[in-house]
Formats: C-alpha cells, sequence, structure tokens
C-alpha cells in the first residue's frame, strides 16, 4: 500500500512542477520526508493523505490507488496543473518565489506554464486581452519577435505589464496593442519574464464593446482625414505608399 501511494504522490507532484521541498514546505514537512513517501520507506498517515489530496485538488482514491477505471485515473492524473499568479514582483526575489504570488490558477495539464498575471488595463485591448482576464505565460528572458510577454521594468513599480515585443531598428521595444499607449524602448532596466502561451477570459461586457466602437470610431475619422488629404493633393493609395517609404527610409538614415 505504501509502494502505491508513494508512486501516486511522486506522479501528482512531477505533473504539478513541484519539487520534493515545495511539497514538504506545504505540509509542514521536510523534503527527506516526501522522499521517503514517495518511495514507500515510510506511509503517510490519515491526517497527512487528506492534505495531500486537498494539496493536489484531488480524491483520496487517487493517492491510495482505488481509482481502477480508466475514466478515475484521468480524473486522477493529467486533467489539470496549478500555478502561481504573480502580482507585484519584488525587488531580489526570484519570480516565481511564493512572495510575489497573489493566488494559483489552475490549467489543463498538456499547457506547459509556470506562471500566470491577472490583467489590468486596457493596453492590450484591441487584440482581445481585457482587464480581469488571466494571462498564462511561459518563464522565458529571450522572446521571438513578435511574441506577447510579460515584462517589468526595474526600479520602478515593479509590477509586470503585458505588450508585444517588438525587434526594430536595432533595438526593440515593448508595444501594446492599444494605440493609445506609447512604446517602452527596451533597456537595461527592462526585464523580460515570461512569453504568452494562453489565455482565460472572463465573459466580455458591454462597456468593452463599446469601448471599442469609441475608438473604431476614433481610428476611422482619423484614417479618413488622411484619405481626404491624399485625395486633395492628387495622391492615389499607391503615392502614399511610396511617399511613406520613402519618409522611412529617410527616418533611418538620420538615426544611423
Amino acid at each position: 500500500m505504501a509502494q502505491t501511494i508513494g508512486n501516486h504522490i511522486r506522479l501528482l507532484r512531477t505533473e504539478r512542477n513541484k519539487t520534493q521541498e515545495e511539497l514538504g514546505k506545504a505540509l509542514g514537512v521536510g523534503n527527506t520526508t516526501i522522499s521517503q513517501y514517495e518511495s514507500g520507506a515510510r506511509k503517510p498517515d490519515a491526517d497527512t493523505i487528506l492534505r495531500l489530496a486537498d494539496y493536489f485538488r484531488v480524491s483520496t482514491d487517487c493517492l491510495l490507488g482505488r481509482a481502477a477505471t480508466e475514466f478515475v485515473n484521468l480524473a486522477c492524473h493529467g486533467r489539470s496543473i496549478t500555478i502561481p499568479i504573480l502580482g507585484r514582483i519584488k525587488a531580489g526575489i526570484p519570480i516565481l518565489a511564493e512572495e510575489n504570488w497573489e493566488g494559483e490558477v489552475e490549467i489543463p495539464s498538456d499547457i506547459k506554464a509556470d506562471f500566470a498575471l491577472r490583467i489590468s488595463g486596457d493596453s492590450m485591448s484591441w487584440a482581445g486581452i481585457a482587464e480581469g482576464d488571466i494571462a498564462v505565460l511561459r518563464k522565458t528572458d529571450n522572446p521571438p519577435n513578435g511574441a506577447i510577454v510579460a515584462a517589468v521594468i526595474e526600479e520602478a513599480t515593479w509590477e509586470a505589464t503585458l505588450k508585444f515585443f517588438v525587434r526594430e531598428n536595432g533595438g526593440a521595444v515593448l508595444k501594446a496593442a492599444n494605440p493609445e499607449y506609447k512604446d517602452i524602448p527596451a533597456g537595461p532596466k527592462l526585464k523580460i519574464i515570461g512569453q504568452l502561451v494562453t489565455l482565460l477570459k472572463n465573459p466580455p461586457t458591454v462597456s468593452n464593446y463599446l469601448a471599442h466602437l469609441v475608438h473604431k470610431d476614433i481610428s476611422d475619422r482619423k484614417w479618413q482625414y488622411a484619405i481626404e488629404l491624399a485625395t486633395q493633393a492628387g495622391l492615389d493609395g499607391e503615392s502614399v505608399a511610396n511617399l511613406i517609404n520613402m519618409v522611412a527610409k529617410s527616418a533611418r538614415q538620420l538615426i544611423k
């Protein structure tokens, strides 16, 4: 029986990307005790089994090996994992340390992610990322061009922000999806902490929809004004595109 419990503890722990030390800390025991549980050298008592079941959010049957059918085994393993939701990042503390946690969230076990952030504000609203959504991220400091990333600015608020990571003109910037927000240049104090993997979304609200209509109306009017100016100057679409390319090329030369 002890060996069966140990196998299930080890499997549940590894599926949730927890170390023996982290599990031991949650239970108030040493990692040596966890190692003994998993090897079968020691059997957890009834109270510990209940706390293990609560920690892994499974039934005691899963731990005791009573899940005999395929359906129940799927309910025990592979259904979900728990990752931390990070709040304000504390200076000098590893981002996944518990001091940075504001809670936890369950995600499907086939999603490879390390932490989550709760979205605040509307800087990414034009990309369908609304306030209250939960961004699920994989830890990285070297994202590909165009990825949506989480970053913190050291020595400022230390609150993570979610933006597009764009390489341009030999450097990199963080771009909001909402054009009302300015780009954030990459610099020595800007630290990329993760890349967006998926979103856990709240249902859209009427206020979200109305806000998008307002932004769209403003954007449409600006483009309409630009088209009117081009028409008055006798320019067609190709001429405008050529002018934009010329201005962009001149700007790049001035930067150099």
